[in-house]
Order: structure tokens, then sequence, then C-alpha cells
């Protein structure tokens, strides 16, 4: 099977796919978070975002661009000074 090709404003774009589709198990103000090792223009995060709400409604989605990465410390453990087990 040939990996679908992207074309944008770069030029065309290899699609490379992590695994296979999953179903999930959406929980009241669950978030979607969409990342990418590239930065992305405003047009095209525009463009993300009015599809995701054509398929999706209201479910919220973040995207992160650049290679940045986020991730949560938990309030307790940075209050008391200890790391996560």
């Amino acid at each position: 099977m040939r990996e679908p090709v992207m074309a944008n404003e770069d030029g065309p774009h290899q699609i490379s796919y992590l695994g296979e589709l999953q179903r999930l198990e959406l929980r009241p103000g669950d978030v979607f978070v969409l990342s990418t090792d590239r930065h992305l223009p405003a047009a095209a995060h525009q463009h993300i975002r009015n599809a995701w709400r054509i398929a999706m409604g209201n479910v919220r989605l973040l995207i992160i661009d650049g290679g940045m990465k986020l991730g949560v410390v938990n309030a307790g453990i940075v209050a008391e000074g200890r790391s996560s087990p």
C-alpha cells in the first residue's frame, strides 16, 4: 500500500502513520492533543481547527507544533517538594 502524499505551500509531504486506528473512550472534559515536529503556519492551524470542528463538533483540540512538548506536574507534588512515584 502506498503512503498518501499531501501537498501544501511548501510542496508535497509524505504522511507517516504511527500505527493502527484505535477506538477511544472520551470522557467529559477530555482534550485531544495533536503534535508535530515541524512548525505549522497559522493557515494550517486554522485549516486543522475548521476540519476538526466539522468532524468532532465541540470536542476540544490542542495543537502543539515546532517540536514542543506538553506535560503536567501534579500541584501537590510541587508544593511538597517531592518527585513523582
